[in-house]
């Protein structure tokens, strides 16, 4: 499956990347990978396009208060769903506006599976065809990393705490 993957760098952590493209690799390929944002205000997010191979798309705000990136990304969105053979599109957002973007992606039979934290309001989450809550999807600490370098046995709830260690299990097992 052709799988399109847009964030919303405003209402996301840049730190769930890792397990967003975790939880996508088992759905397909992910041919489009976009993230919008104001790069002048959001350094944490800009450190984490290059390695992941996402494609910044810079929206200034042209009016403060206002959602240029939102309507940015919508405009992307329907494009791609015109213009591209898209099955699944991921929308990495907290936040509830893209709720009618949903409604039309699903309505011409694509899939959507929204990324977001629990903060997320109710009416996005069940619009999409799967939500997948990104509060978890943290890097896991240096101590927990040092341990595994270190051969120490980790605790039980140390292994549940390691995102990347699930998704890659998880991966696996659907892979299989």
């Amino acid at each position: 499956m052709s799988v399109a993957l847009l964030i919303d760098c405003e209402n996301a952590s840049p730190d769930s990347i890792d397990g967003i493209l975790g939880e996508l690799a088992a759905k397909g390929a992910i041919n489009i990978r976009r993230a919008y944002g104001n790069w002048k205000n959001q350094p944490a997010w800009e450190e984490k396009l290059h390695p992941f191979a996402i494609q910044p798309v810079q929206q200034f705000a042209y009016t403060k208060g206002k959602n240029a990136v939102d309507m940015c990304m919508a405009i992307d969105a329907m494009d791609l769903l015109f213009t591209e053979s898209i099955d699944v599109f991921a929308l990495v957002t907290s936040d509830s506006d893209f709720t009618p973007l949903v409604l039309k992606l699903l309505a011409k039979g694509k899939s959507v599976i929204g990324f977001g934290e629990s903060k997320t309001p109710e009416p996005f989450k069940k619009a999409c065809s799967l939500f997948i809550h990104t509060d978890g999807f943290g890097r896991p600490s240096n101590q927990s990393r040092g341990s595994l370098v270190g051969g120490e046995r980790l605790s039980r709830n140390e292994l549940r705490g390691d995102t990347e260690l699930s998704n890659l299990l998880r991966s696996a097992v659907e892979a299989m």
